[in-house]
Order: C-alpha cells, then sequence, then structure tokens
C-alpha cells in the first residue's frame, strides 16, 4: 500500500522544490514576461464557490493513474473533491492513444483508453459536474498517431492524411506545408467532431511546442 502512494508523493515534492527554485519565476509565482494578473487569497473554502475566488483545479491524474482506473477514481471521489475546495479537475487525454499516458492519440472519437472505457468517463463526467466542478480535458493538438504505422489517420482521417504531416517532418512523406511555427487555434476542435458526452466539458487546448519554434 505504501508503494502506491511513494511514486505520486515523489513527483509531488519534485515539482514544489523545482518550482520555488525556478529563476525564471516572479515573485508571486509568475512566469517572467508572463501577464500578471491579482490573484485574492482565502482559507475560506466557500469563497470558491461564491465568485469571490478564482477557479482552483486540481490535477486529477499521475502518469500511471491509468493502472488503476483514472475516471472510477474520479467518479469515487468527486464529492471528495469538492469538499477539498476544487473547482476544476485537469483530466488527460481522453481518447484512444498509443501510448497508456493518453499523450499519443491515434482516435479522437474512440473514447475508450487506458484510463477506462466512454461510459465509465461519461459516469466520471457527471459526478464532477453534478458536484459543481468543471473537468477539463487536455489536449494536446499537434499529437497525433496512425492507426497501424506513422500516418494511416482514422476516427477521423483527413482529406490527405500526407498532407496533415509537415513537409519537413522526420517521417519523410508529409505533403504539407513546412513547420511555420503558427498556432492553429480551435480549428483543431472542429476536426474531433460528434465526440457525444451528455455533460459539459471544458478544454485545455495546447501545442507541443519544439525549440525551432522559438
Amino acid at each position: 500500500m505504501f508503494k502506491k502512494y511513494l511514486y505520486p508523493l515523489l513527483v509531488f515534492l519534485f515539482f514544489v522544490v523545482f518550482s520555488c527554485s525556478n529563476p525564471n519565476l516572479t515573485s508571486t509565482g509568475v512566469e517572467k514576461g508572463a501577464t500578471e494578473s491579482s490573484v485574492s487569497v482565502s482559507t475560506n473554502v466557500s469563497d470558491a464557490y461564491s465568485g469571490s475566488n478564482n477557479d482552483v483545479m486540481l490535477q486529477g491524474f499521475h502518469w500511471l493513474t491509468w493502472k488503476y482506473g483514472t475516471w472510477n477514481i474520479i467518479t469515487n471521489n468527486a464529492t471528495a473533491i469538492k469538499n477539498g475546495g476544487f473547482t476544476m479537475v485537469w483530466l488527460p487525454p481522453p481518447s484512444k492513444a498509443a501510448s497508456s499516458e493518453g499523450y499519443l492519440p491515434t482516435q479522437w472519437r474512440d473514447l475508450n483508453s487506458s484510463n477506462g472505457t466512454q461510459a465509465q468517463l461519461q459516469a466520471a463526467l457527471n459526478a464532477l459536474n453534478t458536484n459543481g466542478v468543471k473537468p477539463i480535458a487536455d489536449i494536446v493538438i499537434n499529437h497525433r498517431c496512425g492507426s497501424t504505422n506513422w500516418a494511416d489517420f482514422t476516427n477521423p482521417s483527413f482529406s490527405s492524411n500526407n498532407a496533415a504531416v509537415c513537409k519537413d517532418d522526420e517521417w519523410g512523406q508529409g505533403t504539407g506545408a513546412y513547420d511555420s511555427g503558427s498556432g492553429y487555434g480551435m480549428k483543431f476542435l472542429s476536426r474531433i467532431g460528434n465526440i457525444i458526452l451528455r455533460t459539459p466539458i471544458y478544454f485545455i487546448v495546447t501545442i507541443d511546442l519544439i525549440p525551432s519554434f522559438y
């Protein structure tokens, strides 16, 4: 039982120690160059629900949570999450993926993943929304794998799978434009399409940057 909780505890301590010593952070914990906004701090949990404080987000997974059934864990702890004062839960990528952690999605519209089935995901979202907690889906829009090899994208496919890959990608068979580093915006969500979840869900939509983008 001790070993089960040792790994997430060590990960937590790692980020606490290194985030506190980051020379790129200001005294308020905001990265230099970023826009700082005023944040009211309160020890009163009810403030989170009254609108007098900012949302408080809980990371609802770690790198090995999928082994224990992420969606069921969220469902079973939704009330405790609310009672802890959290108003948002950051969830791992929901789609079927080549990696158990979910960050190498193969089929965006297949919501049966290492974290659980689509029905279990739906139950987790329902439990969070019932408790007034906003579920946040983690989507990295330039992460995608083919179904059987590098770029045979399915569910959905693109009008040209090769054209969906940058011409200078290491695969060597992409026919799209050269990588410019430009943002892709919210067009990505229109490509997912038809993901039917009968409850509100929010998205963290990011692009995984590489040094040549800067």
